[in-house]
């Protein structure tokens, strides 16, 4: 209305709306897994967000797979450490980690009270999306964030390539 648009256009406007490509991206994929592909930036902030987002949905197990935030400065260990605490905070049944920066989260969430042998830590993408593969349940909900430089998004699209419907 302030943009002097009609109703019309501005139901039109919110039909034809697409969000970009590896934000909160939501794939349903065989056995009822579902794959939220947030890949493509990180900050503290919207971990928060995506990591509370991850516990609001409805599934058997949330699964997060996190990679490091980039351009945090002298506040990146502390930052990532916060993250450790949203996990346990969110009760997320599953941790898997790369990156340098990323122990910091799975350090956190353990010091918190997150249990050990939920935390996987990888140091490369192959390793991780192979474990990741033989251990996906039925109903599983995967949540993918790092910063964009992680290139998290090629397991996304892994995933979705293997288990697409």
């Amino acid at each position: 209305k302030l943009l002097n648009l009609n109703n019309e256009e501005i139901k039109n406007g919110i039909k034809d709306f697409k969000l970009t490509a590896k934000r909160m991206e939501i794939i349903h994929l065989k056995n009822d897994i579902t794959l939220v592909n947030d890949s493509y930036n990180a900050s503290f902030e919207s971990m928060k967000a995506s990591i509370s987002s991850l516990k609001n949905m409805n599934g058997t197990r949330k699964i997060a797979v996190l990679g490091d935030m980039f351009e945090l400065g002298t506040f990146s260990e502390k930052l990532h450490r916060d993250v450790g605490t949203e996990i346990y905070k969110n009760k997320i049944d599953k941790l898997y980690l790369i990156g340098n920066y990323s122990k910091f989260i799975g350090e956190e969430a353990i010091k918190n009270g997150y249990n050990e042998k939920n935390v996987f830590y990888f140091k490369n993408k192959e390793l991780l999306q192979e474990n990741l593969k033989q251990n996906l349940q039925k109903g599983d909900i995967i949540l993918i964030k790092a910063s964009n430089g992680m290139k998290l998004f090629d397991i996304a699209d892994n995933l979705k390539k293997e288990y697409s419907i």
